[in-house]
């Protein structure tokens, strides 16, 4: 889920798949590691309803933020630029 409305205008038209790998790849499995480390059955739960509320934002043009929890813990694995305007 993470980048999946925030990450449009980080890809470059011209390169797309150059610019996800450089811009994107490394801040979502950075994301999803923190994720797999603090998992629980709550944690599964609350990402059910986050993924409903940003598929909702999507329907009305408004985009729902990545969760500041998993973002926090990906920056141990990231520099937290790659996370500017976001949390």
């Amino acid at each position: 889920m993470f980048y999946y409305a925030w990450g449009e205008g980080l890809v470059d038209p011209a390169d797309p798949e150059g610019t996800y790998a450089e811009r994107l790849l490394k801040p979502k499995l950075a994301v999803e590691l923190a994720y797999i480390q603090r998992a629980t059955l709550l944690s599964d739960i609350a990402v059910i309803i986050h993924t409903a509320l940003a598929i909702a934002g999507q329907a009305i043009g408004k985009a729902v933020p990545p969760s500041a929890k998993d973002i926090r813990g990906a920056a141990r694995w990231v520099p937290a630029a790659s996370f500017d305007g976001l949390a």
